[in-house]
């Protein structure tokens, strides 16, 4: 008796760790991380920049969790705020399944799943345009508004089919010029 009693708590046992392990693998955990002292609350918001969940940053870390919708990744926003109301960073990340590490730092650095890695690189790139331009000589604005229109069509259209891509669309779209502009409608209108 003793035997079936022993076994019937480890078996117990056994199915409590296992519904808590599998109850994690359907969360996207956020691990965010800023040297800029100054900033002393991090707010979680939605696409159209709404507060879904805040928190103190402390010693420079602040983590959120996002348990829904994991299943079809889609963007939000990650705000520093230092308490005034016209000093805050903005950064979006990807809510997919998965731990995301955000250091907001003198460089912006974002990875963990495939769709913030897809950030990073899109981040990296807007930074090339913009070293490109400092090291060209008589550049005119008609030809930096090319280079980023060209950019950013670039980018919408390798990533059309997610998230990033609707993302890029909605939030540098603006500086879309002509024939990106269409470009990227089309793209995006197809999925």
């Amino acid at each position: 008796m003793k035997k079936y009693i022993v076994l019937l708590f480890v078996g117990v046992l056994f199915a409590i760790l296992e519904a808590c392990r599998t109850g994690n693998e359907n969360k996207c955990l956020i691990l965010g991380h800023t040297s800029f002292k100054a900033y002393t609350k991090a707010y979680l918001l939605d696409i159209n920049r709404q507060p879904i969940d805040s928190i103190a940053v402390n010693g420079g870390e602040f983590t959120f969790t996002q348990l829904d919708s994991t299943d079809t990744p889609h963007v939000m926003l990650i705000r520093l705020d230092d308490g005034s109301e016209d000093d805050w960073l903005e950064m979006p990340v990807m809510v997919e399944r998965g731990t995301v590490e955000l250091k907001i730092e003198e460089y912006v650095h974002i990875s963990g799943t495939p769709l913030n890695n897809a950030i990073q690189d899109f981040l990296d790139g807007i930074q090339r345009c913009k070293d490109g331009i400092v090291l060209g000589k008589n550049i005119t604005p008609d030809e930096v508004e090319r280079i980023f229109s060209e950019y950013y069509c670039q980018q919408i259209l390798a990533n059309c089919d997610n998230a990033l891509g609707r993302y890029i669309y909605q939030d540098y779209g603006i500086h879309l010029k002509g024939g990106d502009m269409e470009k990227a409608k089309a793209a995006l209108s197809n999925k």
